[in-house]
């Protein structure tokens, strides 16, 4: 008999897509772009300087697609068998659940270890430049690795405690957070909160694996060796155990009975919000009489919910941080702005996770090819699903918007001098004008790639065209910019001004360029490719 069957098989099956041959040269041409925009741009010095610099900026990045890996690969790879119905008949034979989960594992995982085996020989090349030593290269080497496969683990495991895709990647992301910043968190509030505990949590340090990446280089090995290899350890015995612990569950977790979805935080919510069935169906029946697409994704009542209860539980964080602290420091700028910055962040993230849910859960499902039988066309389900992201979003989206502008008049009450206020308002305009921009390109490229994508990756789709694309341009941009122009401009023109309205013009041409065609293929394509007839022409042709 084979060891490990479904890992050899879903091995092989990997190898054979497409995505495992270019996804590994898309990750070496960006490690190249970093290469290429650094010789170009960047200050030239010696060639040790060029290659320490060079090998910091590629591993931060390959660190950062690391912890990533769970979140875009595996956190769907246990929950898709759940959704189908088909992880049960996986444990009909005599396959044990180490052999199901490794096999999902290896699957999901294939792309993102051929992503980093294509970036480690260009690493090399900040050998030859000098700088880096090659035990310097390999400790790093192998804190990619390490990471790597935990993140991969923690994927998997949040996959087996969810069945909506959605789900499963936010509670991996939600995951992969606490790993890599809950003992810095810790450890600030500690010194923050209670004065002088800082450095009696210092030790907790080791356990986020950005410790062990940052003294993988030369100098802080030098000083704490010991620190590093106990870092690392940390993570490699975390990852091991997490794909254990998943391993040892999944056979546990594939039977759905009544019983169990009576149970849990989600229905005793329902039941405290509805306590009768009168209560529920006069809930239903007001959003009946908004739209009749609306209606039917109202049985997720909760959604519209979490977003304020996260808004209000971040304030009595904050507020219970600052009473505790007994500082006035949390009431200056720079913290409330950090706070704003990170309220925006989320929630458009949020957003291109809900996004498009409903349409690729639909299709995948059937319910959407059912719903076209009926007379409600694509144009109505379109509008429905928007009322939906409307009601989620929009609100809490002008709650935030309002926060940041009563900044700003806070600031010109309190300093009307300040030389910056001009800066400083136009900032705060940008980027509440770029928060409603990105939530309406969000929305609408967000139905139409839960629409037609093909995989389970629409949102990281979103996320990357929409938020993730200008700050790339930008990377490249400004600093062309700075040396062609900014030397012969005249001292009267307030750049950091003119980089805010170029950052606000770059959103708009990016969320145009996604929008406009999303709203074509949704208005004239909605029923072919809601019902397969493109993907049939394309394959016979």
């Amino acid at each position: 008999m084979t060891l490990l069957p479904v890992v050899a098989r879903e091995l092989r099956v990997a190898s054979r897509r497409a995505s495992s041959y270019w996804g590994r040269a898309l990750a070496a041409l960006v490690a190249l772009s970093v290469f290429a925009w650094f010789f170009g741009f960047a200050n030239h010095g010696s060639a040790q300087r060029m290659g320490q610099a060079l090998f910091g900026i590629t591993t931060t990045l390959a660190y950062v697609f690391a912890s990533l890996t769970g979140v875009l690969f595996s956190a769907d790879s246990i929950s898709r068998e759940k959704r189908e119905g088909t992880l049960g008949l996986l444990f009909l034979t005599d396959l044990r659940g180490v052999d199901v989960a490794l096999g999902k594992l290896a699957a999901s995982s294939l792309a993102a270890v051929y992503g980093l085996l294509a970036v480690v020989p260009v690493l090399g090349i900040c050998l030859l430049l000098g700088g880096v030593t090659g035990a310097e290269y390999f400790r790093v080497v192998a804190v990619l690795a390490c990471v790597l496969l935990t993140s991969l683990s923690i994927g998997l495991l949040a996959s087996t405690q969810a069945q909506d895709s959605v789900r499963a990647v936010a509670l991996a992301f939600t995951l992969v957070a606490m790993w890599q910043f809950g003992a810095p968190i810790t450890l600030g509030l500690g010194e923050l909160v209670l004065h002088g505990l800082g450095d009696e949590l210092e030790p907790l340090l080791a356990l986020t694996p950005i410790f062990a990446f940052s003294h993988a280089f030369a100098d802080d090995y030098q000083r704490h060796p010991v620190r590093f290899l106990g870092s690392l350890a940390v993570c490699g015995v975390l990852g091991l155990a997490l794909a254990a612990f998943a391993s040892w569950r999944l056979p546990r977790i594939w039977q759905v009975s009544e019983s169990n979805l009576r149970r849990g935080f989600g229905p005793w919510l329902k039941r405290l919000r509805f306590p009768t069935p009168e209560s529920w169906q006069r809930y239903r029946s007001a959003v009946l009489a908004l739209h009749p697409v609306a209606w039917l994704g109202s049985r997720h009542w909760l959604r519209r919910w979490l977003v304020w209860v996260w808004l209000a539980g971040a304030a009595l964080v904050y507020l219970g941080l600052a009473l505790l602290s007994g500082e006035n420091e949390w009431w200056d700028l720079p913290p409330l702005m950090l706070a704003s910055l990170f309220l925006h962040a989320l929630l458009k993230f949020w957003a291109a996770l809900e996004a498009p849910r409903q349409f690729f859960a639909d299709r995948r499902s059937g319910a959407l090819e059912l719903l076209l039988t009926t007379p409600v066309d694509g144009t109505e389900l379109v509008r429905g699903n928007r009322l939906t992201l409307r009601r989620q979003f929009f609100w809490p989206a002008v709650t935030i918007g309002l926060f940041d502008l009563v900044l700003v008049v806070r600031q010109l009450i309190k300093h009307p001098t300040e030389g910056d206020n001009d800066l400083f308002t136009v900032f705060v305009v940008v980027r509440v004008a770029t928060l409603f921009l990105d939530l309406h390109a969000i929305a609408w490229l967000g139905m139409w790639t839960g629409l037609s994508a093909q995989g389970n990756r629409s949102s990281v789709f979103v996320v990357l065209k929409v938020l993730v694309l200008p700050w790339a341009v930008m990377f490249v941009a400004v600093p062309a910019f700075a040396q062609l122009f900014l030397r012969h401009s005249s001292s009267s023109v307030n750049w950091a001004i003119v980089t805010l309205l170029a950052w606000l013009g770059l959103t708009l041409v990016n969320n145009l360029l996604w929008v406009v065609p999303a709203k074509r293929g949704l208005r004239t394509r909605f029923r072919d490719v809601a019902t397969g007839q493109l993907r049939g022409k394309a394959k016979a042709a």
